[in-house]
């Protein structure tokens, strides 16, 4: 069955398309969870957040929507997620494992700000072409190292650098375009 399918049938709680999508994806949201968490948790940690994703998948099905048919950049950025909420509770975050600063909202207008930029950036990496799609969304959702996104893609690292630095570049002038 594919994603979209097995998605309108989780939607249905269907628990066949649910055991199927845990068949499909446990090994996937596993190697997330370990690429982002590295050797800050446990095993049995990691192994719990990868149930979590599925947990979460069952609970919000009504509320998924997926692109390309594919479920699988929706579970990458719930386990990238839960994952990070994880390593905060813990304290466990180095400054140096993330190349962002958190947010700290001062007002509700800044919220509105940031909250608007977040869904324009979604916006733009959506309309976006692979491989550059994929290269921003491992380098930057994954915090996958440019080795690593240039080994999977059997790309050079000079070329992934510059492939993200031009993204860079065209996501900004689409910010500051408002979005257009």
């Amino acid at each position: 069955m594919r994603d979209d399918e097995l998605l309108q049938g989780l939607k249905k709680h269907d628990e066949v398309c649910y055991k199927e999508i845990v068949k499909k994806y446990t090994r996937y949201v596993a190697a997330v969870v370990s690429k982002v968490a590295g050797s800050q948790l446990s095993v049995k940690e990691r192994e719990e957040i990868s149930w979590e994703v599925f947990v979460k998948v069952w609970e919000y099905a009504e509320h998924i929507e997926i692109y390309n048919k594919s479920l699988k950049n929706y579970l990458g950025v719930v386990a990238r997620n839960l994952t990070l909420n994880t390593l905060r509770r813990k304290g466990k975050i180095l400054a140096d494992n993330l190349d962002t600063e958190y947010i700290n909202y001062k007002s509700a207008e800044d919220e509105y700000l940031i909250q608007d930029t977040l869904k324009q950036i979604e916006t733009f990496v959506k309309q976006s072409k692979e491989p550059d799609r994929e290269i921003f969304i491992r380098r930057y959702f994954y915090l996958e190292k440019v080795k690593d996104i240039a080994n999977i893609l059997n790309m050079s690292e000079k070329n992934v650098s510059a492939r993200i630095t031009r993204f860079r570049k065209k996501l900004i002038q689409f910010l500051e375009k408002g979005g257009n």
